[in-house]
């Protein structure tokens, strides 16, 4: 398992690390800080960063079963440099929660990562980052939502009726409306090409859930526009789906301690993330689970992923066609 703690700046900058420009910046003791070095972890020269070699050993590691987990703003690592599908970061200018206690709620009881915890939760949250999740339609923001479409056309919105002689294939008003693969006319197959057809999925609506048991992310589920990196999720089976197991509270419930302002950019959104990658799993959190040693109810949460690294998939259903619905994966 590897934990990546709080860490200021974007993600590129965390990445390249510090600059190699002037005097090396060693770690270890010496006539002025005889209290380091003791430790084994002692380098020459602390500047640089693990860059692009080292994204690229922590996505096999991940592959090979590991668990990675990003607190807070870290968050970007993964989605950035593509080591997760389905996940975003959304911008909320209007957003100003500055170190508050905030509610949240428990997504999915089954997840390992929820385990011995009730239905509700405070938690330490300071304005950024906020999570999304869901289906391809919206990850990098303009899809969907109309942005600069003429009226009548672009994705997601009812064409108008093709004319006469007009052209057939693209674009807003040659279409039929409601197409979700945005082509073709509505005598022709609506498949994407080089995608296979998947019809039996469940989608939210058709899968009943009990508080705490929310159902795989899916087109339905929305991930929301403006944000980064989020696509490709649904074309993924259910258990391999970003899992949502904590989520903010309700507008109305969501302030606990400290201040905030635009909390509806906040209220419903992820707190905590489960998202498989190969034998592994990378854990995203919103909040900080051990800030200041003050944040002891949201502690379990993070020994909770470590302790039980490899059987994150328990509780997870089988995709259908591919084992007994309602089955656990993964362990119990």
């Amino acid at each position: 398992m590897i934990v990546f703690g709080p860490v200021g700046g974007a993600a590129q900058r965390i990445v390249n690390g510090t600059p190699t420009t002037g005097e090396p910046v060693p770690f270890q003791k010496s006539e002025i800080t005889p209290n380091l070095g003791d430790a084994p972890d002692t380098t020459d020269d602390m500047r640089g960063g693990m860059g692009l070699e080292g994204i690229n050993k922590i996505g096999k590691f991940i592959d090979a079963g590991g668990l990675f987990v990003t607190i807070t703003g870290n968050a970007s690592i993964p989605i950035d440099y593509g080591l997760v599908e389905g996940v975003t970061i959304q911008s909320t200018p209007d957003l100003h929660a500055r170190g508050s206690v905030v509610n949240s709620t428990i997504a999915d009881k089954r997840s390992p990562i929820a385990y011995g915890y009730g239905d509700h939760l405070a938690v330490y949250f300071n304005q950024a980052p906020v999570l999304s999740a869901g289906g391809g339609a919206g990850g990098r923001g303009g899809r969907g939502g109309g942005g600069g479409a003429p009226a009548g056309g672009g994705r997601g919105a009812a064409a108008a009726v093709p004319q006469e002689g007009a052209p057939t294939g693209f674009g807003g008003g040659a279409t039929g409306p409601n197409r979700p693969s945005g082509r073709g006319t509505m005598g022709e197959p609506d498949t994407p090409q080089g995608r296979p057809l998947s019809m039996n999925t469940p989608t939210p609506s058709q899968t009943p859930t009990q508080p705490g048991e929310e159902p795989v992310l899916d087109d339905a589920a929305g991930g929301g526009g403006g944000g980064r990196g989020g696509r490709g999720a649904a074309q993924q089976p259910p258990e391999m789906r970003p899992r949502i197991v904590l989520r903010f509270a309700a507008e109305s419930d969501l302030l606990v301690s400290g201040m905030m302002a635009g909390g509806s950019a906040l209220a419903n959104q992820i707190a905590v993330i489960d998202v498989p990658r190969g034998k592994g799993h990378v854990v995203m959190f919103a909040n900080n689970p051990m800030w200041r040693n003050e944040t002891q109810g949201s502690y379990f949460l993070l020994f909770n992923a470590m302790m039980n690294f490899d059987h994150l998939a328990a509780g997870v259903q089988a995709a259908p066609g591919g084992g007994a619905r309602g089955g656990r994966r993964g362990g119990n």
